[in-house]
């Protein structure tokens, strides 16, 4: 659980860029990566297509959450299908990742809206790793 934990936490630095910090490409980084693309948490196989320093949007950090809640072995909480006013924005590849995220209680958006192509904060990464942990 620990070494899943420290993955996650380096996969939040990755995909937040918490500041402009230039270890993306140390052998943890490259580590990381190659982990999150063998559990099917990146379609990206090379870390050039990754793009470690861009901002990762609301619609993709919900498919990397819900793939490391499931690495974990947990269930999703509900089967219900969670209806957001802008859901028309969300990325067709991502809506069921986005789904998961609701009824897996990790990420709800909020006032009916997701906002899946905001950039996701520092705050809504920490919540959902609370959430995770919990």
């Amino acid at each position: 659980m620990i070494k899943k934990m420290k993955k996650l936490f380096l996969m939040l630095l990755t995909l937040c860029a918490f500041s402009q910090i230039t270890f993306a490409y140390e052998q943890e980084f490259i580590d990381a990566h190659a982990w999150m693309y063998n559990n099917a948490m990146t379609k990206y196989s090379s870390i050039a297509e990754f793009q470690p320093e861009s901002l990762v949007t609301r619609e993709q950090a919900a498919k990397f959450f819900v793939a490391f809640d499931r690495s974990l072995g947990r269930d999703a909480e509900t089967e219900m299908y969670c209806v957001y006013s802008d859901e028309a924005t969300i990325d067709a590849t991502l809506m069921n990742s986005v789904q998961s995220a609701c009824n897996r209680k990790l990420m709800l958006g909020s006032a009916g809206k997701f906002r899946p192509t905001e950039a996701l904060t520092k705050a809504q990464a920490l919540a959902v790793i609370i959430r995770i942990k919990l």
